[in-house]
Parts: C-alpha cells; sequence; structure tokens
C-alpha cells in the first residue's frame, strides 16, 4: 500500500545546527525530533541526523524502536563522530556536498520506504494469520483491512452474528501504530443501561449509592490504544448521545466529576444489525453513525466463503483435540462432504460448535457420523416432533434449547452458550427474556 506521505523525502534531526537545517531544508523535508512525541505511523524518514554527539544515543534508540533500517549519520568532523552511526555527512555545507547528499538521501529515502513496505506486508501477514481464510470474498477482507490498518481513523465492522467480527478488531489493532497500548472490548449488548454511564465514563466517588471508590471506565481504559464497541447498536438514545459528544471532544467526564479528561482512543465498533434501517426507525443516531463510519468492512458470512470451511473444520478440530487431550483425529470424506454443504445460519461460530460436539461424541479417531447423538434420553424430551403433523412455536423451541443447555452445565452461562452456538450475552438476554434465571 503506498503511504501518500512518503511521497517527499524526509529526515528527523536532533540537536543540528541552525546552518544545518538551513541546507537541509533546500533538498528534504525536516522534522524535529521531539522526544516522547508519536509520529503518524506511514511517516518513515529516510535518515536520522545530529550534528550533536550527546543526541547519538537516543537517536540511536528511536531508530531501533520505530524505525529500524533506517541509517543514523551524524552531522560533523570526521574525528568527532561517534561510534554507532551508520555514516558521516561532514562539512563545508557547500552546493557540491549539496548535491551529492541530495542524491545519497533520496536514494536512501527510496530504500528506506522499500524496507517499510516489505516490514508492513510482513507484519500484516502474521497479524492475519489469525483469521482463517483463502476464499475469495476473504481476501477482499485482507485486502481492505490492509488499506486501513495504519491509518488512525475509526472502523465500523459490520456482518452476521458469529462471523469473528472480534477477530478482525483485534486484528487491525495489532497491525496498526497503537498495538502497544491497550485493546479494550465492550460488549454494548451486555451492559445494563442504567450503569451504562459508569461503565463507559467511569465513576467518581460518592457519585451515586454504592460509589465507594473511583471507578476508571472503558474509554478512560483504552487510553493510547483502541476500544472495541461490539453490537454496538444495542445502545439506547441517551447513551448515544453521550457517546457522540465524547467521540466529538475526545474527552470523558466522569459520573458525578465535575472536570473532562482529554483521551487519546480509536474506536472500532461491530454491529450485526443494518444500522441504515435503525437510523430509518429512528433508533440510532445518524450523527454517531457518521462519526463511528470512517472505514467500513463487512465480513462474509460463512455460506458465501463455503471453500473456507474445511479449513476452518480442521483448525477447530485441531484446537479441540488439544484442549480435551484427544489425540490426533480426522473427518471421513463423507463428514466433510455434509460440513461444506451446509448452509450454517449460526456461521463458524456454530461450525465450531458442531466440530466441537462431532469431536468430543466420536468413538473413532476418524469421525464418520455426519450427526452426533442428541442429548436427553428421547426425542420427545427434547422437544422435537417425530412423525407428527403437530407445529411448535419456533420461539417455544428456543426456549425449551436454552433451558436444556443451561439445565445442563448447571447454570454455567459461558459453557451453556458455547453449546448453544450463541455470545455470552445473547444467552443472558434470552434467559431473562424466558424468565430461566
Amino acid at each position: 500500500m503506498p503511504n501518500r506521505k512518503n511521497e517527499k523525502t524526509a529526515v528527523l534531526i536532533s540537536g543540528a545546527s541552525d546552518e544545518l537545517i538551513s541546507w537541509l531544508v533546500n533538498i528534504t523535508e525536516v522534522i524535529n525530533y521531539i522526544p516522547g512525541k508519536v509520529y503518524d505511523s506511514p511517516f518513515k524518514p529516510a535518515a536520522l541526523i545530529t550534528g550533536d554527539t550527546e543526541k547519538v544515543d537516543s537517536l540511536l534508540q528511536v531508530r531501533n524502536e520505530l524505525y529500524p533500517g533506517t541509517p543514523v549519520i551524524y552531522a560533523g568532523e570526521v574525528e568527532k563522530a561517534p561510534p554507532g552511526v551508520d555514516d558521516i555527512l561532514s562539512p563545508p555545507y557547500n552546493d557540491a556536498t549539496l548535491r551529492i547528499f541530495s542524491r545519497r538521501l533520496h536514494y536512501l529515502g527510496s530504500i528506506s520506504r522499500e524496507i517499510g513496505s516489505l516490514r508492513s506486508r510482513l507484519r500484516h501477514r502474521e497479524i492475519f494469520n489469525s483469521i482463517i481464510g483463502e476464499s475469495s470474498p476473504m481476501l477482499d477482507l485482507f485486502s481492505a483491512m490492509d488499506r486501513v490498518i495504519d491509518f488512525d481513523v475509526n472502523v465500523l465492522i459490520t456482518g452476521e452474528s458469529g462471523t469473528g467480527k472480534e477477530l478482525v478488531a483485534r486484528a487491525i489493532h495489532d497491525g496498526s501504530s497503537r498495538r502497544g497500548g491497550p485493546f479494550v472490548e465492550v460488549n454494548c449488548a451486555g451492559i445494563a443501561q442504567d450503569i451504562a454511564d459508569s461503565l463507559l465514563f467511569g465513576h467518581v466517588k460518592g457519585a451515586f449509592t454504592g460509589a465507594n471508590s473511583d471507578h476508571t471506565g472503558f474509554f478512560e481504559q483504552a487510553d493510547h490504544g483502541t476500544i472495541f464497541l461490539d453490537e454496538i447498536g444495542e445502545l439506547n438514545a441517551e447513551v448515544q448521545s453521550k457517546l457522540l459528544r465524547v467521540l466529538e471532544n475526545k474527552k470523558v467526564r466522569r459520573v458525578g466529576g465535575k472536570t473532562e479528561k482529554e483521551i487519546n482512543f480509536r474506536v472500532i465498533s461491530a454491529t450485526n444489525r443494518p444500522l441504515a434501517d435503525e437510523i430509518n426507525a429512528k433508533r440510532f443516531r445518524s450523527d454517531l453513525y457518521f462519526r463511528l463510519e470512517q472505514y467500513t468492512l463487512k465480513v462474509p458470512p460463512l455460506r458465501e466463503r463455503k471453500g473456507d470451511i474445511s479449513l476452518l473444520a480442521r483448525h477447530f478440530l485441531r484446537e479441540i483435540c488439544s484442549f480435551y487431550d484427544l489425540g490426533e483425529m480426522s473427518f471421513s470424506d463423507y463428514v466433510m462432504y455434509d460440513l461444506e454443504s451446509r448452509q450454517w445460519p449460526g456461521n463458524v461460530r456454530e461450525l465450531r460448535h458442531h466440530v466441537q460436539r462431532l469431536a468430543l461424541q466420536s468413538m473413532d479417531d476418524v469421525i464418520r457420523d455426519i450427526e452426533p447423538p442428541e442429548f436427553g434420553s428421547s426425542k420427545k424430551e427434547q422437544g422435537i416432533c417425530e412423525e407428527t403433523d403437530d407445529i411448535i412455536p419456533l420461539e417455544e423451541l428456543e426456549r425449551r434449547e436454552i433451558q436444556k443447555a443451561y439445565n445442563k452445565f448447571n447454570g454455567e452461562i459461558e459453557r451453556a452458550a458455547v453449546a448453544l452456538g450463541i455470545s455470552r450475552a445473547t444467552l443472558y438476554r434470552k434467559l431473562k427474556i424466558y424468565g430461566l434465571m
């Protein structure tokens, strides 16, 4: 991906004389190095230059941490050059040396940019390896991620439940200039609306009954990092309004607090809802949407990337076998054909759950049954009609399955959610709806 900021060769300087600076500005863009300043990630200097021997060690450290492969040049007398520098720019600074150094600098700039591009591609490939997929829709997604990963803009990730939106968010953070900062994941669907302000923005001691100490909200926790707002469409209008102000001002005021704190964060949000429909229905603010959607990524459903099913299934089987110490297992051709033929409405999450059931209930190292044995002693007890014209409402079937999983795992929400192939927040919400907890 070309870096627009790299079109003009630039140098980073520290401890340079006015004479040297005035000389350098004729041939390049000069950036004064400020300790502690984080430069935009696309910026890649052709060289780091200093005329102060005491600044060499700090520039070498900057080079090693931020710009590996970039030469550190000492501008001064050869005999005064400190150890560790890669090149020396010695006076006098006249037209002849200007022309020579200009050519050398532009050559260094092109080499530095090429090295930076290669390092970036290798880093991105390593990061994207956490997301399994070789199909055309996934390659398109990787390409779109690659275009945005180096730019510090807000990203909205769309896609059906179970497609892996959180993996995409994590990969973008891990590949960005903020990768050294925190990644704070917030499940908006799991936030009780009456405490949403406190969780998101924090509170001070005594702000309300039970506030026995100061609390740092999710946004403050994400300072100099990324905050991932999953299921963003679940927030109510009041919280949306407060969130909009935080995004506009980059400042947070804790509940009960009197001062605002400036914070530095990037927002990645995700939704399985069509937010355009939510806006038309007056359930989601359009101005908030435009703040969140500076760049959009769509994660394809599994039915549109069937070429990845075998890769995913084998990957999940290896993970499951390792976790449960099952030894080495594989799928028969018949089972793999069955997996690739299904529609998978629950997407990757449903596939993983299904593979787990197959592995745990297989009596052989080669999985041969396309359907695992059913839980329970009879189909009637499971609410499944057998050779009957009776129709059970889908809502009742869902309630029964949720109750069965909840009881089977003795109220352990996490395990029950995995067994059902839904998120923890969704299961929690359904349990409350059906009055099962």
